[in-house]
């Protein structure tokens, strides 16, 4: 009868404590998710187009590591390639519009 009163009185407090449960996971990210990947194939913003903009000029007057200017000419070359693909895209479109449209 005393267990079943004891455990009767701890059963709200067992329960709330499992809510506040470590999971190992999430209290040490592995690596490979704090490093963020060299060479990215998405679009920039306009903000993150500024920014670029900015170290290049920052990095043509004055002077920066080779690492820097390598990550730069990386971005660029990704966002001009990302561009190019964007604009082959439109261009197909344009020419099945265009010759849909003449068919008629």
């Amino acid at each position: 009868m005393k267990t079943t009163s004891l455990f009767l009185s701890l059963a709200p407090f067992l329960s709330l404590a499992s809510g506040f449960v470590v999971r190992p996971g999430s209290v040490h990210p592995t690596p490979s998710l704090l490093v963020a990947p060299l060479r990215s194939r998405v679009e920039l913003s306009n903000v993150d187009e500024m920014c670029i903009e900015n170290v290049a000029e920052f990095c043509l007057t004055e002077s920066c590591e080779l690492e820097e200017y390598e990550a730069l000419i990386n971005q660029l070359q990704d966002q001009r390639d990302l561009i190019s693909e964007h604009v082959s895209k439109i261009d197909g479109l344009l020419a099945k519009l265009r010759d849909h449209d003449a068919d008629q």
